[in-house]
């Protein structure tokens, strides 16, 4: 019985292994996000924290949605004026939530859906709670 808890603790971890693989988004670390800040590439920041978290902490030129978590018909609406920006230019745009999960392939898959290519969006790995780049940050 034994051996077949292990057998199946196996399978589990590789087939979610696996799936990571094939995962349909894009990311970009906070470090790759300042090497492009520093060698001052354009790029959009969607920022989608809600209000308060976004008043106390955002990464310098994001734009607010306080559309977070990104999950009903109404939040997913306040991301449709940043669409029109997005779809104004070929930058590549960066989904920013409190956490990079979620919330952020919320947007994301709702963003695509508005006919941007994938190819263009990226959600920052582990989202605002893990931005150590204080330096790019507002306020300061």
């Amino acid at each position: 019985m034994k051996k077949l808890h292990l057998i199946l603790l196996f399978v589990l971890i590789s087939i979610s292994a696996f799936a990571g693989l094939f995962s349909s988004y894009n990311y970009i670390s906070g470090d790759e996000l300042v090497n492009w800040i520093k060698a001052k590439k354009q790029f959009i920041i969607v920022d989608i924290q809600p209000q308060k978290a976004f008043d106390d902490e955002h990464i310098v030129g994001a734009i607010p949605t306080y559309a977070f978590p990104a999950k009903t018909d109404e939040e997913k609406k306040r991301l449709d004026p940043v669409i029109e920006k997005i779809k104004q230019n070929n930058l590549p745009v960066i989904i920013v939530c409190p956490s990079g999960k979620t919330g952020a392939e919320n947007a994301y898959k709702y963003i695509k859906s508005k006919g941007i290519s994938d190819k263009r969006l990226y959600i920052l790995t582990g989202g605002m709670g893990s931005w150590t780049h204080n330096e790019f940050s507002e306020p300061k």
